[in-house]
């Protein structure tokens, strides 16, 4: 947050962002040995990791396990990411962008979030319910087929399928939410 004064004049408080881009990653991370991909549309060229991670998640046979995507992506950011849809309630939860540091030891992509300015306030009443009536999950959770949903959308896919093919991802799952919203 910041107070602008454009020309001598007070507007008011601002937020201040940087969209994420390579750059800005380059710098966050201070070096440029990382994967990114935009989630936002084709601001950027595609990473080919980030392409090989979409295909690996639609083409691995099921089941898809925990420990198999753990070696692809960060279970407990993939975990952060969808509760904070989910709770918040974001309509457009799916922007944002994945990184992938190559100077880790085991690299695993990773997604910040960003935009979630649609959060708490779905305004056109979806199905004619209230904000607090929303069935939020519904965007987290999606199958081939379903409305809305994305094949390239990499998050969905690991999440749906970790939900529907792993006991232990839905084990850790509910212990996340259960210690997230316990503040535990």
């Amino acid at each position: 947050p910041c107070i602008l004064y454009v020309n001598g004049k007070c507007e008011g408080p601002y937020l201040l962002a940087e969209h994420l881009s390579r750059n800005s990653w380059a710098d966050e991370l201070g070096h440029n040995r990382f994967s990114f991909h935009s989630c936002n549309g084709p601001r950027e060229k595609t990473s080919a990791r980030y392409v090989a991670l979409q295909k690996w998640a639609m083409e691995t046979p099921a089941p898809l396990g925990m420990e198999a995507v753990a070696g692809q992506a960060d279970i407990h950011n993939l975990a952060a990411y969808m509760l904070a849809v989910a709770y918040c309630g974001t309509v457009n939860g799916f922007q944002g962008a994945g990184v992938l540091d190559r100077t880790e030891k085991e690299p695993r992509w990773r997604w910040v979030a960003w935009d979630l300015d649609e959060s708490f306030r779905y305004t056109s009443g979806f199905d004619g319910r209230r904000e607090w009536e929303q069935r939020s999950w519904g965007w987290t959770y999606k199958h081939l087929g379903d409305k809305g949903y994305d094949p390239s959308e990499v998050r969905i896919t690991l999440f749906t399928r970790l939900m529907d093919e792993s006991p232990e991802f839905r084990r850790f799952f509910q212990r996340f939410v259960t210690d997230a919203l316990n503040h535990g």
